[in-house]
């Protein structure tokens, strides 16, 4: 993935998993040869927003606005995505994640970053919230 000065975001390669958000059911193209621009139509959540940083593990992609919002696209093992469901896999566009019932909940990220099979989000609170894989207690 690659971000861009003016806040939207570009990737290139496999798509199996439409973790370039493409816009496009899942399947339907699979491998792009030159950078596109992942999906901020009117029907992704990035739609009129600014990112300010994106974070990629596996095949998975999680993007942080300047809101604060974060935003994933991709696959979902083990949740890397965002969706609460690790059998969602994403319809071709991001979508906001919802941290409603989580210790995420209220709080504003102000940096993402990637390991392994993990996610962190850095919180306004001074708090590291993670979710990913959790083995030999790296969660």
């Amino acid at each position: 993935m690659f971000l861009a000065s003016d806040g939207t975001v570009f990737g290139v390669g496999d798509n199996s998993q439409n973790q370039l958000a493409d816009g496009k059911p899942l399947g339907t193209v699979t491998y792009y040869s030159s950078p596109i621009q992942v999906n901020n139509s009117i029907s992704s959540s990035l739609y009129n927003k600014v990112v300010v940083q994106v974070v990629s593990v596996s095949s998975s992609n999680i993007a942080l606005a300047s809101d604060g919002s974060v935003h994933g696209w991709g696959g979902n093992s083990y949740c890397l995505a965002g969706y609460r469901d690790s059998n969602y896999m994403s319809n071709g566009f991001p979508i906001k994640l919802n941290f409603t019932g989580t210790p995420l909940e209220g709080k504003k990220v102000t940096k993402l970053r990637g390991g392994g099979a993990s996610i962190y989000a850095f919180a306004d609170d001074g708090n590291v919230y993670m979710w990913g894989y959790h083995v030999q207690g790296n969660l």
